[in-house]
């Protein structure tokens, strides 16, 4: 399942911007924008380092899991697992 439109919109909300101020750092349209958050289309790849870039995350988290915002705007991870990662790079599993 792609939770990339649901995290970008969150992570978007949670730095407090815009959409018109994230469209304007990022050098995008508010169509495209608005397609990425609805699930529409996917950015290119450089875009994707670019979002990532501007709301202080990694592409794998942009893209990869989905993310709980708590009223704090405290990130929650709801994908735990218990598996064999040892702790070393968390226990997340992208799906």
């Amino acid at each position: 399942m792609n939770h990339f439109p649901q995290n970008l919109a969150n992570f978007r909300r949670s730095k407090r911007l815009r959409s018109n101020q994230a469209c304007e750092l990022l050098q995008l349209s508010r169509a495209a924008l608005k397609a990425y958050e609805k699930g529409e289309c996917m950015p290119t790849p450089e875009m994707l380092v670019k979002l990532a870039r501007i709301m202080g995350v990694s592409v794998a988290g942009l893209v990869g899991q989905r993310i709980i915002f708590c009223d704090n705007n405290e990130k929650i991870n709801n994908n735990r697992h218990n598996d064999n990662y040892g702790g070393r790079y968390g226990t997340d599993k992208i799906t």
